[in-house]
């Protein structure tokens, strides 16, 4: 910990500065904003919540300048989101996060938009646009929001109607082509009743140069909200939300770093560098439209108030990404994700409180239904790479080493070179030749590879040289039930002690389907490369797989169809103790546990691989302090913490001679400190950060252990990826009247992350791309608002001083030999201007 500090301090001067600050004489009078949230699933306020919380306020969101949930995760303690797109997004806290993008999965940290829980992640990124507050709620947190919270929760709640006649509008404009428009009108309909309706619309050119089609990582979001209240009398509420989006925009682009396959392209380039040009032929982007709806109805009785919240959630999106990131023929892998889904949610729950008591019953029901279908694209020629990338990597190509001699780095940059000697001296297609020589015996029984790769070549040659695209696809369909009853109680031990214990049973039913058509053929023989991972050596073997399998002009078409089905079930809970040891300063301490349901292999083919996988479960054990101290003006929350994680779903590219991603079950431990703070140093002056330590580390990997691993693939004893082990925010605020004119404030933000593991975590240990370096990050505000706060003008800019920022390596390109990388965004500034009516 002490030499964690130390690194932190040789990177950033900020440290000394903030010493400076804390030690300079605080003004009287100055007070820190109270933000009340229902992480309990009642109002408190957040000092008052024995959960490790960073919370949001509506103000402090647009402070901040944030637009979506990945902008928040910057200025979390403990929390992670590095996402290029809104449609596959991932979220991590303290470590605890799934790299999964396949439909028979969970998410691992829920995410609730006004009580109703986005069960899938191309539903969960929203603008946020007109938001009331934004709670992160650390650690499991099983009890009260249930299955797939297991490293946290997260909850977006909407600014409600308000009784009286008000309305903004916004105007953003920005380099890099942006122009947003938000408005905002709310309006009393009757003494009971009052309505607030939201529309945006959010626009940005590419900020990636693409010399072979168009700029890439542009923003086109649009979309409306509309709440109603009724309150008839005191003992009612009524409240109906529904909002409908649209998104359509180029994103998600992950390049090639691989020089010399750039260098190979068309147009060729003299190295890969996704912080200059790139170079990609394939599409990339990503279209969403999204409806939600619910209803909550609020009654209060004498002892206790009932609540109902039921939603509907409904949203089709398609992902299109160019795998290989490059636009080299010989490498090109598109991928285009087609999803569907419906989620209709019920909830029920009983709240109380007295003197000696305060206490939750509920339950709760969910049904959703999931359909996608998953297209693969390559040419013929990715073939003849693939083929020659697993050859490469076996240390079968004369004059090159293999793994682990070499990492998977070093080995792509010979590829393309081996691929062009080849071609110049008439043999290309070698490769895939003794392939299918080796796995399909189509010289028949006996006959050498090596001769039948010969003799078969000019077949194979032909086949590429033809142009004829090879298309793959997979469709998915699930409907996932899920039926929870939790209660959770709080006793008032004595005048300052306070013990909460909670418990949730949740019983999860799942039905899923694969069903796989292949249309191709090759030399004749229709096939699918995924079927060579589970195809015996005898070719008659293979083809016997194809009884049952739909017919195209009278020769058989390969499939997978699937019918699958099971059920998971799960008591997960809290035991804490909570101690007041002063009116503003409270500590408590422990125990909680998560569940994450099991799922299916969306493939579900490959020695070793289960169709089903086992649940998730987490015991995190913690302690913490929150207060409020110097009459008000400084506020520091900390907490440490330590979990032991079982089943851990781990997507992992397993499997020969046709290597394919399957969820795996593996073990892991973490441990880490959260520390956030906020200091008034005078009325106008305000200091706040955060800082997290987190280590985690495999305790068992290979629990499903695939044909044809190393050693070197057993991650047992390595860190878990995605996080860094040290993260560091710290904010500026100065407020000062100018004359009579009105109010200015100037806003400094600084973040320092610490280096991280890749999410590919099936690079070796010695591959550069393994580890994500670490950088700082300083962003700018300037906002001047008018003195009869109509008006609101603000200048601003992230990432001021530019820099080439990694959101990490790898993608599914790396099974061909593409490694690849995702940028962050360059520096970003801009002008707003709100007017509030």
């Amino acid at each position: 910990m002490i030499e964690s500090l130390r690194l932190f301090t040789r990177h950033s001067a900020a440290v000394s500065f903030l010493g400076v600050v804390l030690f300079c004489g605080p003004a009287q009078g100055a007070g820190i904003e109270e933000i009340i949230v229902t992480a309990q699933k009642r109002a408190e306020s957040v000092q008052d919540v024995p959960i490790a919380i960073s919370a949001f306020s509506g103000e402090n969101l647009e402070e901040l300048g944030v637009r979506n949930l990945s902008d928040v995760g910057r200025f979390a303690s403990g929390v992670e989101m590095h996402n290029s797109d809104g449609t596959q997004p991932t979220y991590s806290i303290r470590g605890v996060q799934t790299f999964d993008f396949t439909a028979g999965s969970d998410p691992t940290v829920a995410v609730y938009v006004d009580g109703i829980y986005a069960a899938r992640g191309a539903g969960a990124e929203i603008p946020l646009v007109d938001i009331e507050r934004v709670e992160i709620l650390k650690g499991p947190q099983g009890t009260l929001f249930g299955r797939n919270a297991i490293g946290g929760a997260i909850h977006i709640i909407t600014a409600e109607p308000s009784p009286e006649s008000e309305g903004s509008a916004r105007v953003s404009v920005g380099n890099h082509g942006r122009r947003d428009l938000e408005v905002m009108f709310n309006q009393p309909l009757t003494d009971t009743m009052a309505a607030r309706l939201t529309l945006y619309r959010h626009k940005r050119d590419g900020w990636l140069d693409n010399i072979a089609g168009s700029d890439q990582n542009q923003e086109d979001n649009r979309g409306l909200r509309l709440a109603l209240e009724w309150a008839p009398s005191d003992d009612w509420n009524v409240l109906w939300r529904a909002a409908y989006s649209e998104k359509d925009q180029f994103s998600g682009v992950i390049p090639t770093i691989t020089d010399a396959i750039a260098q190979f392209g068309t147009p060729p380039q003299a190295q890969a560098d996704p912080f200059d040009e790139i170079a990609i032929d394939g599409r990339n982007g990503e279209e969403r439209e999204l409806f939600t709806t619910s209803l909550e109805v609020v009654r209060e009785f004498d002892d206790f108030t009932l609540t109902a919240i039921t939603g509907w959630r409904s949203y089709s999106s398609d992902f299109w990404q160019d795998e290989d990131g490059s636009a080299n023929n010989d490498y090109l892998f598109n991928s285009l994700n087609d999803s569907d889904e419906d989620l209709f949610s019920q909830e029920i729950r009983f709240t109380g409180e007295n003197d000696r008591f305060k206490w939750t019953l509920g339950g709760s029901y969910s049904r959703e239904r999931i359909d996608r279908v998953t297209l693969a694209e390559f040419s013929r020629s990715t073939l003849e790479t693939f083929a020659g990338w697993e050859a490469i990597k076996a240390g079968a190509v004369p004059g090159i080493p293999g793994t682990p001699l070499l990492t998977e780095s070093q080995l792509a940059e010979f590829l393309p070179f081996v691929r062009a000697q080849n071609k110049a001296a008439g043999v290309d297609g070698i490769f895939l030749a003794t392939f299918l020589s080796g796995l399909l015996e189509p010289c028949g029984p006996g006959v050498p590879d090596g001769v039948c790769a010969q003799a078969i070549l000019p077949g194979v040659q032909a086949e590429i040289a033809s142009g004829v695209p090879w298309v793959e696809t997979l469709a998915n369909t699930g409907t996932f039930e899920s039926t929870a009853i939790y209660g959770d109680m709080t006793w008032t031990l004595t005048e300052r002690l306070n013990l909460s214990v909670g418990a949730r049973y949740t019983y999860d039913e799942k039905e899923f389907s694969i069903d796989t058509r292949f249309q191709n053929t090759f030399l004749g023989t229709p096939f699918g490369l995924a079927f060579f991972i589970q195809t015996p050596t005898d070719p008659q073997d293979y083809l016997a797989r194809f009884a049952g399998c739909p017919l195209a002009n009278g020769v058989p078409v390969p499939c997978i169809s699937q019918e699958l089905e099971d059920d998971w079930e799960a008591l997960s809970g809290r035991l804490v103790l909570d101690y007041a040891f002063s009116d503003t300063v409270m500590g408590y301490a422990g125990v909680s546990t998560g569940f994450k349901s099991g799922g299916f292999n969306s493939l579900n083919f490959g020695p070793g691989i289960r169709p089903s996988y086992d649940s998730e479960e987490l015991i995190n054990y913690e302690a913490g302090l929150k207060g409020d101290f110097l009459d008000g003006r400084l506020r520091l929350n900390t907490a440490v913490y330590f979990y032991q994680y079982d089943d851990l779903q781990e997507l992992d590219l397993v499997g020969t001679p046709i290597p394919s991603y399957n969820l795996r079950n593996a073990d892991a431990e973490g441990s880490g400190v959260d520390l956030d703070f906020t200091y008034a140093v005078t009325d106008g002056l305000t200091l706040s950060g955060s800082y997290s330590y987190l280590d985690t580390e495999y305790t068992d990997y290979q629990i499903i252990p695939a044909v044809g691993e190393t050693p070197a693939d057993d991650l047992t004893g390595e860190p878990r990826a995605g996080t860094p082990r040290n993260r560091f925010n710290m904010s500026l605020v100065y407020t000062t009247p100018v004359r009579h004119w009105g109010e200015a404030m100037f806003r400094l933000d600084y973040l320092y992350s610490g280096e991280r593991r890749s999410g590919r975590a099936d690079v070796s240990e010695q591959d550069p791309v393994r580890v994500v370096d670490s950088y700082d990050q300083w962003n700018g505000r300037m906002t001047f608002l008018t003195s009869d706060a109509a008006w609101e003008f603000a200048l601003w800019g992230r990432n001021l001083t530019d820099e080439e920022i990694v959101g990490d390596f790898g993608n599914i390109g790396q099974a061909i030999g593409s490694i690849a990388m995702w940028p962050l965004p360059p520096r970003l500034f801009g002008l707003d201007v709100v007017y509030h009516f």
